[in-house]
């Protein structure tokens, strides 16, 4: 299930490679030639999907959730990812800020925190992105993103953390592949992946009282987040202290390999390296056209 702002996009390659490597039936948008959403923010519906000779096995694509998932992926591993929610939210402010409740705001932390003055008269702003302002991942995964009822957070929060079979942490993210490759019994190849869509204002410094505004706002996605960390801390203490310190050096130099083998001409234009370095739109028009072609 990709979120936003989370290292989903990173997390999309390693998963469509994965469903290449293992001759999986990949489900892209019907429009995926020209797009790389499924039918979001709309809620997801299977007429969304291009139409495959097979039955689809996975989905990585940007939805906003549905049941008509389920109804497509009965049997699926399902895996999401959550980021610190001040991180994210700090991080949707300046890559969404074209859209209505930030456009009018200085792009910079003073905007940001010109912002929190009056929230609500930001929010109320209605166009497309607007979701982006506050939830975003609640959003995303089909709940009402306005909402503030902490007993209604609660429920959808547990709700959450029983679908999915792990939720990866993005701000903890080498020692989350280690957990999947643990959990799902993958390979070192199923776990290589390069980083996409980094953004550039990932270091900046905000106030405690900003931080504590931005919590507050977001109150849902930061109910999530810690619940999702504290099953995530049980992992990592589970899967041992010293046995992922090792796991994560020889991750990181498998990836710095690949990184430097796919950085020499002779291999630049290997399948390997073009698969790793592809974007969400090129991966996502890539899969349209095999299914195309094996229709």
């Amino acid at each position: 299930m990709k979120t936003h702002k989370t290292a989903s996009s990173t997390v999309q390659n390693l998963l469509f490679r994965y469903g290449l490597r293992h001759n999986l039936t990949i489900g892209v948008p019907k429009s995926g030639r020209q797009h790389h959403l499924l039918g979001y923010p709309h809620f997801f519906n299977k007429n969304m999907l291009q139409k495959t000779p097979t039955p689809v096995q996975l989905i990585a694509s940007h939805v906003r959730f549905s049941e008509d998932i389920n109804e497509v992926l009965p049997n699926a591993t399902r895996i999401t990812i959550l980021r610190n929610p001040v991180e994210q939210f700090v991080s949707n402010f300046f890559f969404f800020h074209k859209i209505a409740p930030f456009k009018d705001l200085e792009e910079s932390i003073s905007g940001l925190e010109e912002f929190f003055k009056s929230p609500r008269k930001y929010f109320a702003r209605k166009s497309w992105g607007q979701w982006m302002a506050k939830n975003s991942n609640f959003f995303d995964l089909g709940f009402s993103n306005d909402i503030s009822n902490e007993s209604e957070i609660r429920e959808k929060v547990e709700k959450t953390i029983e679908y999915f079979d792990f939720i990866m942490i993005s701000d903890r993210f080498d020692e989350s592949l280690i957990l999947v490759k643990e959990k799902f019994c993958w390979d070192w190849e199923d776990v290589l992946v390069f980083s996409k869509n980094v953004g550039s204002k990932n270091n900046l410094t905000i106030s405690r009282e900003l931080e504590k505004k931005i919590k507050s706002w977001n109150l849902a996605d930061s109910t999530l987040y810690s619940r999702a960390l504290q099953n995530f801390e049980v992992a990592i203490e589970y899967f041992g202290e010293n046995r992922m310190k090792n796991e994560i050096e020889t991750l990181r130099v498998k990836r710095q390999d690949a990184q430097e083998k796919c950085s020499t001409e002779k291999d630049t234009q290997s399948q390997k390296c073009k698969l790793l370095g592809f974007s969400e739109h090129d991966f996502t028009n890539f899969i349209w056209n095999k299914n195309a072609a094996d229709s």
